[in-house]
């Protein structure tokens, strides 16, 4: 985690314009077609209570869409540790960044380097404004669409009670 990209998040709150581009109730519920419309070529997805109950398997409705979305480069960005990166790239063959760093941008440039898209052609999907939107805009990713956590949605397995709280500050 970047803890000075986090304060800058905090500090800057007042007189930024909206992070999200998009806001829907789950990844299911995202216009897949309409983002290919908008020249959309890189998914970039953050993985615990976006797409998957926190640190659990990937459900394979999710794998069954991640699938589907033969039309774009598919990436995952995630603060998680390295055994729970091996275990995702276990279940799906996706690009999964080997850092993270989020807020921070590094993360997120590192994958627009990776699959060689610009920003402008690039959505990251995430639950957390503070975390996976705000660092995906200040790497100059335009399209930012925020999901309710997957707990919330489908149920399963709930995040941290820190994470829960920092998630309900970002709503404020």
């Amino acid at each position: 985690m970047d803890i000075l990209e986090y304060a800058n998040f905090w500090i800057n709150r007042i007189h930024r314009p909206k992070i999200a581009t998009q806001e829907v109730e789950s990844i299911h519920d995202i216009d897949f077609n309409n983002l290919k419309k908008l020249g959309v070529r890189l998914l970039i997805f953050d993985v615990d209570d976006t797409i998957t109950p926190h640190k659990r398997p990937l459900p394979r409705k999710t794998i069954r869409l991640l699938k589907k979305l033969k039309d774009f480069k598919i990436a995952f960005l995630s603060n998680c540790s390295e055994s729970r990166r091996k275990e995702l790239a276990k279940m799906i063959d996706v690009y999964i960044a080997p850092f993270s760093s989020k807020p921070g941008k590094i993360g997120f440039t590192h994958i627009l380097e990776k699959m060689s898209v610009p920003g402008s052609q690039a959505a990251m999907i995430g639950d957390k404004k503070s975390m996976d939107l705000w660092g995906a805009k200040i790497a100059g990713i335009n399209h930012r669409i925020l999901v309710k956590p997957y707990s919330e949605v489908f149920g399963g397995h709930k995040c941290s009670i820190f994470v829960r709280f920092f998630r309900k500050l970002d709503n404020i």
